[in-house]
């Protein structure tokens, strides 16, 4: 398997004896990637290769199974140092110096460390694989550490000890992207920093920085924000134009009643005027 691969399969089992133990995950990886050779030889589920007797090493019928026997087996009384480091780096050499490795760790675990110290580090889009288009079987992967740096693991896609550079990039973690140029002579690989640039660097096939970690000119990441507050109302529109005249509304009450006329004598000849 490859160390991802390696990961991906193991990693659930890691985390219960982590849960148990307080040993760090990828550190408990690179003991068992030592042991089965990167998960091709597991026997009985037994990925610490835990013995049951001194020429015989103990099966189990499920990882869970394996992973209640190796937390009981680290709490055995003999692996005080292992419990009490507090780092991986110290509980990785307190591993070597115990009674389980015996010397056939050769005095260290780092390279199979050095690969999974980015397990539990952020997923999607924080890694990157390119392929080389000329040299067959070689594979590059980016990814964003614990460290939140970025860092390059390349080789051969069955080397199971694939070398591991930092990039450096701290604060720049994103959507990383990663490819060769067509030509395989330098990796580029690209990543959305905090202020919404775009960063690239570029290493060329003997390992000499062609660039390192420029902006992209022009370049600008949409990056949607939290919706601002409404604006001020706008000013009232112009009134619009008169409505028809309604219906006629109802009669009115009847007025008062007229005076009654006043009747009389006249008194005196009339006179007629005729024209």
């Amino acid at each position: 398997m490859t160390p991802t691969q390696f990961a991906a399969t193991y990693g659930a089992t890691a985390r219960a004896v982590t849960a148990g133990t307080g040993i760090y995950p990828a550190v408990l990886l690179a003991q068992w990637a030592n042991e089965t050779a990167w998960g091709t030889v597991v026997v009985g589920n037994n990925l610490g290769n835990i013995r049951c007797s001194p020429t015989s090493f103990c099966r189990y019928a499920t990882l869970e199974d394996f992973a209640t026997a190796c937390i009981s087996t680290w709490h055995n009384g003999s692996y005080g140092a292992v419990l009490a480091a507090h780092s991986p780096d110290a509980q990785l050499a307190a591993i070597c110096a115990s009674p389980w490795s015996s010397g056939h760790y050769g005095g260290s675990l780092q390279s199979f460390y050095d690969p999974l110290k980015f397990y539990g580090s952020s997923s999607g889009g924080n890694m990157a694989l390119a392929p080389h288009p000329t040299m067959a079987g070689r594979l590059d992967e980016l990814v964003v550490g614990t460290d939140k740096a970025i860092w390059h693991l390349w080789g051969d896609v069955s080397s199971m000890k694939p070398a591991v550079e930092s990039w450096g990039g701290q604060g720049l973690a994103g959507t990383l992207s990663a490819a060769w140029t067509p030509d395989g002579g330098a990796l580029i690989a690209s990543v959305v920093g905090t202020d919404g640039k775009l960063w690239r660097k570029a290493l060329r096939i003997d390992g000499s920085v062609l660039y390192d970690w420029n902006t992209v000119q022009g370049a600008l990441v949409a990056i949607p924000g939290a919706a601002g507050p409404a604006g001020p109302a706008g000013p009232a529109g112009p009134a619009g134009p008169a409505g028809p005249a309604g219906p006629a509304g109802p009669a009115g009450p009847a007025g008062p009643p007229g005076s009654t006329p006043t009747t009389g004598t006249i008194a005196g000849p009339l006179t007629v005027k005729l024209s």
